[in-house]
């Protein structure tokens, strides 16, 4: 990787791809309850792919989160909630 490529970030079709893996390795793994940790828009491409919606935009802002029960039977995600920050000062959110 060049050094001009490294900064312009990575592509679209490489996050998405990671987004993919991310949630494939949720569907297989065992637990009742999931906690994943990232920045606003990688948490946007696992939405986008969740919900089938290519363009959406969800505004996490500083710290926020969002929620969603799995069905691993259905493969199904209900999503219920986003940009949730009740750790945060309302002046902070």
């Amino acid at each position: 990787m060049t050094w001009r490529r490294s900064l312009q970030g990575e592509g679209q079709a490489a996050i998405r791809a990671r987004a993919l893996l991310a949630l494939d390795l949720v569907w297989q793994g065992g637990g009742d309850r999931v906690l994943a940790v990232t920045h606003g828009g990688f948490g946007n491409s696992l939405l986008r792919e969740l919900l089938g919606a290519a363009h959406a935009w969800f505004a996490f802002g500083a710290a926020a989160f969002a929620t969603m029960p799995l069905s691993r039977t259905s493969q199904r995600a209900l999503f219920t909630e986003v940009k949730l920050a009740p750790h945060l000062k309302e002046e902070e959110r």
